[in-house]
């Protein structure tokens, strides 16, 4: 990571059924374009209820989301991966962090036929 003070924080809740069964074990992969390339920035796995770990990621300064004509963006973007063995992968683009805010991303997995 940079020495950006600016920091979101994301966590990832994956389940099937129509959220109605959580997926443990599920490998859950954040990563961000950098140079026109997909770059991993943290690998997690699922607990028994579905979820992650929250994790830290760098944003933008707070002040570029409260002004009228900001000086470069107000949030940042990630991208989400969700694969587990007997499951369609399922991908999440742009999923956008906040400064100081936590964002839950819900991915929903389809059982292979």
């Amino acid at each position: 990571m940079t020495n950006n003070t600016n920091f979101g924080y994301l966590g990832v809740t994956v389940t099937t059924a129509l959220d109605a069964i959580p997926v443990k074990g599920a490998t859950v992969t954040v990563s961000r374009f950098e140079n026109s390339t997909d770059v991993p920035v943290k690998i997690l796995t699922t607990n028994s209820d579905g979820k992650t770990d929250i994790i830290i990621l760098p944003t933008p300064p707070r002040e570029n989301s409260l002004t009228p004509n900001p000086t470069g963006p107000s949030y940042s973007v990630y991208n989400v991966r969700v694969d587990k063995e007997g499951f369609y992968t399922q991908n999440s683009l742009n999923v956008p962090i906040f400064t100081g805010i936590t964002s839950i991303q819900p991915m929903r997995l389809i059982p292979l036929v």
